[in-house]
């Protein structure tokens, strides 16, 4: 065991060195989406209803919870995410506790490093805290199964409930209740008040979403939204079967290869050399369906992006630390080779990963910082007022709505994904957004127009998706001038190779011309 404590030794420097040298990473991605959506939810704006919104209500929850808590500041976010990571190694090691909680340590160091070596564009993924609730739900329900205890199932209901408001793939993991609820009736245990108290639990967070939206009127638009646009949105950029295979297990698929067939090998011991203990198994029988579900999910998602792959491979490194654990109470060869494992697995995950997200180019925002320096400029002209209500961003995920909320502006309509309109004409998400769209347009004209060059899911720079949608581009030219046109040249790294910004243009309303 001196070998798994050295190695949860080595982890945790390395995860002290991963958050100090990551404490300040800005506010980027969609979570800086999710907070600008919780900004205009706080100033009267309506998901589905007035905002043009695909996710569910939960994920704007924690973003809404966190600025109205330790604030709306990238330094707030940051503690937020460091918090999640925090509860995930506490959960993991009231799974695997009493015999093996030196594994759950080990398990949540990993994943959280593993979190930290993404990059900065991961930080507060809606996945993380699906993640985290989920670990946490196998918990309580574990909990409950040992103590007999109504209330864990609750929490678990309710945890599980809660991940299912902000991503559908967590419904499933109801079923994880299923066979510990089938034992519970053999042994003629409390085993319909459990099941009756998970359900109460998972309907909490559902009915408050649900109740929010009939009580705002957006019960309805929620679900054509669904029905529409994140239909629409999940058909975009999908990849093969075997892309998501790969990249699932993406960066443990050597750890998973060699623990795979050491498991193998330990397995065709006999007796106590066995690596399942009974008082692991129903454990690994839970954490094994986990870990399937994870993995199911990920596959439904489609896109293979690093953060949907959270919850699998939390549940994988579960399995992975357990087993290696059981194999260093052996007293023959797999002793040795788990220990081996273990030891260049925290060096892999540990210091390796700590050294990568400590040297991602955080401080270069250069898209970020030339867009406000020129939006400051086009507002100090336009007076006290400034453009809040008189701006609009044509842009998914270049980082045009990250700047409206540092700039705390307001949009002009409630559109946030411009893919919604220059993709080819002919599906009803298209279409009838922009019909809306530019029905709004002509009513309610921004002052300025912000064109970021690239189309989600296409990584092109060269403003070709103007092009797509003909109508648009000559109302803009008739009616728009022009001021500036930034394409970045400096290349970030942020996670994964260096690469270079997206460009923008900026249009001005002709009659509001402000200053070169």
């Amino acid at each position: 065991m001196l070998v798994l404590r050295a190695s949860v030794v080595l982890l945790a420097f390395s995860a002290a060195w991963f958050v100090l040298r990551t404490i300040h990473w800005p506010l980027v991605g969609d979570a800086s989406l999710m907070h600008y959506v919780a900004f205009l939810i706080d100033h009267g704006k309506v998901p589905y209803r007035d905002i043009g919104e695909i996710n569910l209500p939960g994920a704007f929850v924690p973003d809404w919870l966190v600025i109205h808590t330790l604030g709306g500041t990238a330094l707030a976010w940051r503690v937020y995410v460091l918090f999640l990571l925090t509860v995930v190694v506490l959960a993991m090691i009231c799974i695997t506790r009493p015999v093996a909680w030196l594994a759950g340590i080990w398990a949540g160091l990993v994943f959280a490093l593993i979190h930290g070596r993404d990059g900065l564009a991961q930080v507060g993924q809606r996945d993380l805290t699906v993640a985290t609730l989920l670990v946490c739900a196998v918990a309580a329900l574990l909990r409950g199964t040992q103590r007999r205890g109504i209330l864990a199932f609750w929490w678990f209901g309710l945890a599980v409930g809660a991940a299912a408001t902000i991503k559908p793939v967590a419904i499933p993991f109801l079923l994880l209740a299923v066979p510990l609820l089938w034992e519970m009736r053999q042994r003629k245990q409390r085993a319909i008040s459990s099941a009756l108290a998970g359900i109460a639990g998972f309907l909490l967070p559902v009915g408050a979403a649900l109740g929010y939206l009939v009580q705002h009127g957006a019960l309805v638009a929620l679900l054509h939204s669904e029905a529409t646009l994140a239909r629409y949105h999940a058909g975009l950029g999908r990849r093969s079967l075997g892309f998501l295979l790969q990249h699932s297990f993406s960066p443990i698929l050597p750890l998973a290869a060699i623990w795979l067939l050491l498991l193998m090998l330990a397995l065709r011991g006999s007796g106590n050399d066995k690596v399942v203990e009974a008082g692991l198994a129903i454990k690994r029988r839970i954490l094994w369906l986990a870990a399937a579900l994870g993995l199911v999910g990920y596959i439904v998602q489609g896109k293979g992006y690093p953060y949907h792959r959270y919850t699998f491979i939390e549940f994988l490194l579960l399995i992975v630390a357990i087993d290696l654990d059981r194999m260093l109470r052996r007293r023959d060869w797999l002793r040795c080779a788990s220990a081996v494992v273990l030891t260049a697995a925290s060096v892999a995950f540990g210091a390796v990963s700590a050294w990568m997200a400590g040297n991602y180019d955080w401080r270069s925002a250069e898209f970020q910082t030339t867009l406000r320096a020129d939006l400051d400029r086009i507002a100090a002209h336009g007076g006290a007022a400034g453009l809040s209500g008189r701006v609009q961003c044509l842009d998914t995920v270049a980082g045009c709505v990250n700047v409206l909320y540092n700039m705390q502006l307001q949009q002009s309509s409630g559109l946030l994904y411009d893919e919604f309109l220059f993709h080819p004409a002919g599906a009803p998400a298209v279409d009838e957004t922009r019909v809306s769209f530019l029905r709004e347009m002509w009513v309610n004209p921004p002052a300025v127009f912000v064109v970021s060059a690239p189309l989600f899911p296409a990584v092109t720079n060269d403003y070709g998706k103007l092009d797509q949608w003909p109508e648009f581009a000559l109302w803009l030219k008739e009616n728009y001038i022009l001021n500036v046109e930034r394409m970045p040249v400096h290349p970030v790294r942020q996670g994964g190779p260096a690469s270079v910004p997206a460009g923008y243009r900026i249009y001005v309303l002709r009659g509001f011309a402000p200053p070169d």
